[in-house]
């Protein structure tokens, strides 16, 4: 039978061997009992995730069809609802409660079918949503990790270094410009709804819309609003909130990663604006908390993308001032065919520079299993590093991962958040704008460019060395990352190479491979797959990530069309 903590095969006693859950101990009665089926036996429910909030609760799952785990959300607002008496339906508790009941239940349907249609790395993806029981149910991908509440409390003084905090929020404002780009708002940004994954990837979890609709329908605000991360305007029956009510809970939300507080209520502060701790940050950070933090809308950034700026500016710059932000992308324009077809292309744009290498056997994967900060502070391992041989045919690969003036070089554009920097990789690019860039630039040189597989990028990282990160077990000397960065991006090239003069294939940014995501290794590492929607492997870790992060051996995955400033790639070649 499989166990309802971990969904792993075990025997018929109580306590899992695998991850000790007890199944015997006594269930509450508002929650659904162990191995409930659900939608036509396809998902079965397990154990409570987290803790249970006013408007629902959320289960470990297993989805039979697909033998994954998910995370399954249950609408259940228990100011109003309850279990009935068979243990699975919910009802309402009055006639008065029904009504509120069936309104809240709509507007968690309509964030359903909203979140659903949002593909980005950093935000929760939500994979199914139906009624059943008298209520309705979000099925979402499950990840394994902590929220970044939880992070915070095993911290000394509750708080996290500034360029590791920033490298935690950023991915997550790339997350809600897609947001707001739809037209939607999260409304309940905190710390408890950021989830840092096994793979330090930060996702974004549990928006608010609906709670803070049905509260406003039945004028009980009480349950809705999150102190200290909600700004007045969502405590007021007509604030007119927008992208600014958003950049208001991620500043408290940075303002709690470095201070090791929860920033005063909204409510609190109509007496004394006051907010303890911005004294002993840096400039940058203080300016743009004051900003994000602003108690009065109008002197907030607009927009997400503006106060991400601000986030990365040396000198201040008035609230509502026009932020330049990346340019948005154009399809490449197909160029001219060349006047005599038969002559090869002569390049017209800077070709990155490549080097080749001889290929042969190395041993791909971790000998030590050891895994990413997260890893080792929750004391597990990672499943997909197991050791194993593998033969890479020659080829050549980036000296350096292409840059911002390279790319634009090409597309015309520049996507990248940390812009105006020509010498840095460009970033914020999905596996499919990779694939547009070198579609393009092959027909501009003539050359049959591509990205490399992912045994091929381990190989060139590793350089026949077995060292922790690329060239060296000293991280500092051959990689950007957060303990260095300042939550940017740097130009190629800084850092030492590796034994066959590659720079930067340890952090600055992931870069995209064109091998499938497989979790355990089964072959698909040394090979291209033509899946345009499989996910793609990213190796290398960013000016983000932990340590841990940036290992030789460390592997991540993304959605095809996925974006964010931690993202970027080189080239290879035959």
């Amino acid at each position: 039978m499989l166990c309802p903590g971990c969904f792993q095969e075990k025997p018929a006693a109580a306590v899992c061997p695998h991850c000790g859950y007890d199944e015997s101990l006594k269930r509450s009665p508002l929650v659904l009992p162990h191995h409930t089926r659900l939608y036509q036996d396809r998902y079965q429910v397990g154990r409570v995730l987290g803790k249970p909030g006013g408007f629902g609760l959320t289960y470990l799952g297993w989805d039979e069809r697909l033998q994954t785990r998910v995370a399954i959300k249950e609408y259940l607002p228990r100011e109003l609802a309850g279990r009935d008496a068979d243990h699975r339906t919910v009802a309402a508790h009055s006639r008065e409660d029904a009504e509120n009941f069936r309104y809240g239940l709509g507007k968690f349907l309509e964030e359903a079918r909203t979140l659903a249609r949002l593909d980005h790395p950093n935000l929760v993806r939500v994979r199914d949503f139906f009624e059943e029981n008298g209520t309705a149910y979000l099925v979402m991908d499950y990840y394994g990790g902590l929220t970044l509440a939880e992070y915070l409390t095993r911290q000394p003084g509750g708080r996290i270094p500034e360029a590791q905090a920033i490298g935690i929020l950023l991915p997550i404002l790339d997350g809600l410009r897609e947001v707001h780009a739809k037209g939607f708002l999260h409304r309940d940004i905190k710390p408890a709804n950021i989830y840092l994954t096994a793979g330090n990837r930060p996702i974004l979890l549990d928006f608010g819309a609906a709670r803070q609709a049905m509260g406003e329908h039945s004028r009980s605000l009480s349950v809705v609003l999150s102190e200290g991360y909600a700004p007045i305007e969502q405590y007021q029956r007509n604030g007119k909130q927008g992208p600014w009510t958003d950049v208001y809970g991620a500043a408290a939300t940075l303002y709690t990663m470095l201070t090791g507080q929860v920033p005063p209520s909204a409510t609190d502060r109509l007496g004394e604006d006051s907010l303890p701790g911005l004294g002993e940050l840096s400039p940058t950070a203080r300016i743009a908390l004051r900003h994000g933090l602003a108690f009065s809308p109008a002197q907030r950034p607009a927009r997400i993308g503006d106060w991400q700026r601000l986030l990365l500016e040396e000198t201040q710059a008035p609230a509502h001032a026009p932020i330049a932000m990346p340019r948005s992308r154009q399809a490449p324009k197909t160029p001219k065919a060349p006047a005599q077809a038969a002559e090869p292309l002569q390049p017209v744009v800077p070709v990155p520079e490549l080097v080749r290498l001889p290929g042969g056997a190395f041993w791909m994967g971790s000998p030590d299993r050891a895994g990413g900060f997260l890893q080792r502070l929750m004391g597990s391992s990672p499943g997909d590093e197991r050791r194993h041989e593998v033969t890479v045919r020659p080829f050549a690969i980036g000296k350096y991962p292409v840059t911002q003036a390279e790319w634009r070089a090409v597309m015309g554009d520049n996507p990248s958040t940390f812009g105006d920097c020509d010498d840095c990789p460009v970033e914020t690019v999905s596996w499919e704008d990779a694939m547009a860039y070198i579609q393009q630039l092959n027909t501009l040189t003539g050359q049959r460019f591509r990205l490399p597989t992912e045994a091929e990028w381990e190989y060139a990282c590793r350089a026949n060395q077995y060292t922790r990160h690329a060239g060296s077990d000293n991280i500092d000397t051959v990689a950007w990352y957060n303990g260095n960065s300042g939550g940017q991006t740097h130009s190629v090239g800084q850092k030492q190479p590796n034994a066959f003069g590659l720079h930067d294939m340890s952090g600055n940014v992931w870069e995209w491979t064109a091998s499938a995501y497989v979790a355990e290794y089964d072959g698909s590492e040394t090979s291209s797959t033509n899946d345009t929607k499989a996910s793609r492997v990213n190796r290398g870790g960013s000016w983000g990530d932990a340590p841990g992060g940036v290992r030789s051996a460390n592997r991540d995955w993304n959605d095809p069309a996925g974006r964010s400033s931690l993202l970027g790639f080189r080239l290879a070649q035959d």
